[in-house]
């Protein structure tokens, strides 16, 4: 687990790549979105950038170090510290996205199955992964 704010800060800095493809379907999916959680929020800007003022925002990551972040940062955010399980009812959200943690996972069966767990019926989830085979990591529009 991370726990050095240097490795946060570097983070940051991908969370505001607009030419990620993944930003476009985050924000298309997040400014419909009534309850949004970001799976492995890290230091909380992802989460912070999407356009819903309306919705309710939850960031969860196990780093208490890049919650203590995400919270002194993004007051207006609820940013909780887990363990394993999403402390939320089953398909309380309609829209749960991870970007660029599954790989980082232990357990990504049960990492998975918590993600759909809290996804409701209907509601979307996104997992964004590293290409590592591809230039820049991105994989080509068809």
């Amino acid at each position: 687990m991370v726990t050095n704010e240097l490795y946060y800060e570097v983070a940051k800095k991908g969370s505001l790549d607009k030419n990620h493809p993944s930003f476009a379907q985050i924000h298309k999916y997040g400014k419909k979105a009534k309850r949004i959680l970001d799976l492995g929020c890290g230091e909380g800007t992802r989460l912070s950038l999407i356009k819903n003022k309306s919705a309710e925002k939850v960031g969860v990551d196990i780093s208490a170090t890049a919650i203590k972040l995400a919270k002194k940062r993004y007051g207006g955010i609820n940013f909780i510290k887990i363990n394993k399980k999403i402390p939320f009812q089953d398909g309380y959200f309609d829209f749960v996205y991870s970007a660029f943690v599954l790989e980082h996972t232990e357990e990504p069966e049960a990492f998975l199955l918590e993600a759909i767990r809290v996804t409701s019926p209907g509601g979307t989830m996104l997992l964004v992964a590293p290409n590592f085979g591809a230039p820049n990591r991105a994989s080509p529009n068809y």
